[in-house]
């Protein structure tokens, strides 16, 4: 697998194939993402609206029988039911913006995860249905994701392509050739904090209010991260040294945790016939669906965490690899800024680590001094 193609469906009825073309080839398929998928072996991220069920019965849908569905079955297909919005057939869909947004990252962050973080993939979403709520909020979502990962790879100075893919409008009449077309997607990412010491503390609380899962694990991380992140950003190595990192192994396993557990909250996953699917948590009133997603308070907060989180194990994983006994005497360095009067030797990086670190910070842009690094690594 060399990639993921996000897609969102239009419909689940009366898909006829058209022959669509791409680098010279062409073949008949449903869509113009299964011949993608297919020619350069992506991994299909479907994404059903709510509504397109009939009577909004996801599970008793003959949909998961048609042909669509085992056509994306033999490329490993992963499908997602997403909130729908609206009134159709009688029945009403209450969801909003922000909300559809929040679920279109999770989800793609998930399919990231489940596939490891140490790839260079290829990433691609499908606009092709045309312009609509789902379109532009699984946009915004794909932007969010593109910009997670600038920031995990952004101290191996490589940036993270997205690509968008279109075709003209498909008609019924129309027989000609669809060419697939395509628009890169850029996102920079700084290395600037995503939260205030103020801000990252109400989160933190608001997830001890709502008794998340991961409450107090979340009280270590995330303020260990602002921490450190912040010492880098102002070219501390002491404070660095002194407020230590976390494992890249540690900030990776944690991530994922803390997406399960907001997985949970808002989703759940069933298996259809060998198909997992992923569907939100409804609560049906009447005729009116609801969503568990609309409830949670703080989701752009959350999609900061995530941005936090990718910054903290980028630093993390460059550390690793470029200043291996970077954690040899924290502990030492934390008795000497407690307690004066204890003996200070040894402390202050080497020449070949100041150099290594020199190296991390001209990859972001900054102009350092070793001299003043070094002389600020010998202060305590």
């Amino acid at each position: 697998m060399k990639g993921f193609l996000f897609l969102t469906l239009g419909s689940i009825k009366d898909y006829q194939k058209r022959e669509f073309a791409l680098d010279g080839f062409s073949k008949e398929e449903f869509l113009a993402s299964i011949l993608l998928a297919e020619r350069k072996n992506l991994k299909p991220v479907v994404f059903v609206p709510h509504s397109l069920f009939s009577a909004g019965n996801v599970l008793e849908d003959s949909f998961w029988e048609g042909e669509l569905v085992s056509r994306f079955k033999e490329l490993g297909a992963k499908f997602i039911v997403v909130p729908s919005f609206g009134n159709y057939n009688n029945l009403i869909y209450k969801t909003n913006y922000e909300s559809l947004v929040f679920f279109y990252f999770l989800s793609m962050l998930e399919a990231y995860f489940n596939k490891g973080f140490e790839q260079n993939y290829e990433f691609y979403t499908d606009v092709s249905i045309g312009l609509n709520l789902y379109v532009v909020a699984s946009l915004e979502a794909y932007r969010n994701f593109l910009t997670y990962l600038q920031f995990v790879k952004e101290l191996e100075g490589e940036p993270v392509k997205g690509n968008i893919l279109y075709t003209r409008a498909v008609s019924k009449s129309d027989f000609r050739p669809y060419p697939l077309h395509f628009d890169s997607v850029s996102v920079k990412a700084f290395l600037s904090l995503p939260f205030s010491k103020g801000e990252l503390k109400k989160f933190i609380q608001y997830l001890k209010n709502e008794r998340f899962p991961l409450a107090e694990e979340s009280g270590r991380y995330f303020p260990t991260a602002l921490r450190f992140v912040a010492a880098f950003n102002r070219t501390l190595p002491l404070l660095l040294r002194y407020y230590g990192v976390y494992s890249s192994k540690d900030i990776e396993s944690f991530a994922k945790k803390f997406l399960s557990a907001l997985l949970n909250l808002v989703s759940e996953e069933y298996d259809l016939k060998g198909l997992k699917v992923r569907c939100p948590k409804i609560e049906r009133d009447g005729d009116t669906f609801l969503y568990r997603v609309n409830d949670l308070e703080f989701k752009r907060s959350f999609i900061r965490a995530f941005f936090l989180l990718s910054i903290y194990l980028s630093l993390a994983t460059q550390l690793e690899r470029k200043i291996p006994d970077w954690k040899k005497n924290t502990s030492l360095i934390r008795k000497v800024i407690t307690n004066e009067n204890l003996k200070r030797k040894h402390l202050y990086l080497n020449r070949s680590s100041l150099k290594n670190l020199m190296e991390i910070y001209s990859s972001l842009g900054y102009k350092l001094s070793e001299v003043m690094l070094e002389r600020e690594s010998r202060l305590i």
